[in-house]
This record gives C-alpha cells, sequence and structure tokens, in this order.
C-alpha cells in the first residue's frame, strides 16, 4: 500500500495497491477501494484493509474469491 500524498473526501488518505486507488476514511478505520479488479462480484466498501488487499491478491493472483468468501451470498 503507497500513500500518494493525497487526501480524500472521506477526510482520510489516498493509497494505490497493486494499481488500483484505495481511500481511507478520516482516522484509518473504514476503507474504500475506489476502483476494483475487473469482474470482481462485489463492492470493496466499509472494509478493513486487510480484508482489501487479501481480496484484491487472491482475485489477481488465483482469479478467484479468498475461500471464506462464497459468492452468491446465500
Amino acid at each position: 500500500m503507497k500513500w500518494t500524498g493525497k487526501e480524500n473526501s472521506l477526510g482520510g488518505r489516498t493509497y494505490t495497491y497493486r494499481g488500483f486507488e484505495v481511500w481511507s476514511a478520516k482516522g484509518e478505520h473504514i476503507w474504500t477501494a475506489r476502483t476494483q479488479p475487473e469482474g470482481l462480484p462485489f463492492k470493496l466498501n466499509g472494509s478493513g484493509v486487510g480484508v482489501i488487499t487479501r481480496v484484491i491478491d487472491y482475485w489477481l493472483d488465483q482469479g478467484r474469491l479468498p475461500p471464506e468468501y462464497k459468492w452468491p451470498a446465500k
């Protein structure tokens, strides 16, 4: 995760991770992936940074969600 040096409209910082823009809210407790991998079946909004990076890594490296994620959700 690399800080871009910019703040965002949520009052937090803007980062990049593996080519995607990730915003933190003020205090950096809530995160949102402003850009996401193509084909990802759900939005990565309001998540912890560990969730966002884990899902992006699995999707890019293995073309699937981490094993604990089921889609569609039942």
